[in-house]
């Protein structure tokens, strides 16, 4: 259907050094090195699952006063992050909304294919013939994620709203990323 990307931000000292390293991995692997502080969703999301992965490739069991779970959604947890000077994997899309209100964190680390955040639509009926024809909303939903038109409309919000795009609509062969998720 669509991506966008994550971004590892942090202060703008970057106290752990992760602007220098070539992956995702090698920022984690800096952060807990430094003990430098980061932030995790711990909410079970997907967000929060590719983190743990990222952990788990580094061969980290994150754990201590450096790494703080907040239990909370994305914005919020950028802007604890920002004003406690802490590291966060954060979508595009949330950075550059809240863009305006961070003062101490900035990206320091993108474009490693383990930070490409993959959107689906798998849209299926509840019981056996509940389908209401061409009107009901699972087909309007999943017709206006399709290629033309739904790929015109995410690629205009985020160039209207934030001066980038926040979603990729291409085709997303090549985005595939294959971390261990089952």
């Amino acid at each position: 259907m669509g991506a966008n990307q994550f971004f590892i931000v942090g202060p703008k000292a970057d106290p752990a050094g992760i602007s220098k390293v070539k992956s995702a991995v090698d920022a984690y692997v800096m952060i807990a090195k430094a003990k430098a502080k980061f932030f995790s969703r711990g909410d079970n999301s997907g967000t929060n699952k590719r983190e743990l992965a990222i952990w788990c490739l580094a061969g980290i069991q994150p754990a201590g006063s450096w790494y703080v779970v907040t239990h909370a959604f994305m914005g919020p947890t950028l802007l604890r992050a920002d004003r406690e000077k802490g590291y966060f994997m954060t979508d595009n899309s949330t950075y550059y909304v809240k863009k305006s209100k961070l003062k101490h964190v900035v990206p320091l680390f993108k474009g490693d294919p383990l930070l490409i955040n993959v959107y689906h639509a798998l849209i299926c009926p509840i019981r056996k013939n509940t389908w209401q024809g061409r009107r009901s909303w699972p087909v309007l939903l999943s017709v206006s994620l399709l290629p033309g038109r739904g790929r015109r409309l995410s690629a205009r919000t985020g160039w209207r709203n934030m001066g980038v795009p926040c979603i990729r609509t291409r085709r997303l062969k090549n985005w595939s990323v294959k971390i261990g998720f089952d």
